[in-house]
Formats: structure tokens, sequence, C-alpha cells
């Protein structure tokens, strides 16, 4: 698979986890609902790992370094804006650590999670229609 191509996988693969998570977010004060979130959550935090470790260390700086001044600024602009997604992933995730815990803080588990969610939505719409095509992947 082709580096690119692997990226767009995991870019389909994120959202997939990131609607089931938003769909079941408002019954997560139910145990066993809470329990599957911390499941999703998990798996979201596994594969966004791996995928921001390739594209905030590998693919941007590779970018950066481009003969194409409009894709290295493009670039450049990108990881400017959108590169705080791993702090904030490992900040959620250091919140969230238990079932339990979700349940307890229903609110507060249900407002950071929008927050989040959207966050990566729109990073992925931004990478997906306005980088890729400008590198031509």
């Amino acid at each position: 698979m082709q580096p690119m191509d692997k990226l767009r996988k995991q870019h389909k693969d994120i959202l997939i986890i990131v609607d089931k998570i938003h769909t079941d977010l408002e019954r997560a004060t139910d145990i066993k609902i809470a329990e599957f979130m911390f499941d999703l959550i998990g798996q979201l935090g596994t594969l966004l790992q791996e995928h921001l470790l390739i594209e905030d260390f590998f693919l941007y700086p590779a970018l950066q370094k481009l003969p194409q001044e409009n894709v290295r600024n493009v670039a450049s602009l990108f990881l400017t804006e959108l590169g705080g997604l791993r702090i904030a992933l490992s900040e959620y995730s250091d919140k969230w650590t238990s079932p339990r815990n979700i349940v307890q803080s229903h609110s507060y588990f249900m407002s950071e999670s929008k927050v989040l969610l959207s966050t990566l939505k729109y990073r992925i719409a931004k990478e997906d229609n306005e980088l890729f095509p400008l590198i031509g992947a």
C-alpha cells in the first residue's frame, strides 16, 4: 500500500470510529455504553497515534521541503493550524481513563468529546479536500 493510500484509509477508519462515538455520546450515562465508548476511545487513540506520527513527523516536514512554494506554504499552515491534535488527544485520553469516569462526569465527557471529534473531522476534511489534491494524492 502506498503511503498516501494508507493515510486515506486511516482517515476513513478514524471517521468510522468518530461516528460510532458521536452516535452513542448521549447514552454513555449507562455503564455498558460507557464501556463501549471507552473501547472505542482506545481504538481511536491507537489509530491516531500512528496516523499523527506519520503526518506530523514525516508527511508535513517532507512537504515543507518540496520546490513548490504553494505546497510548502499550505503544509506549514496546516501543521501550525492543525498540529495540536496530538496533545489534545493525549490530554483527552489521560482524563477519560475508565467507563466509570465517563458515567460520573458524563456532561464533561460529552462536551470534551464533541470538541475533539469535531476537530478530528475538520482536520481530515481539510487534508482530504485541500492538501491531498494539491500534492496529487
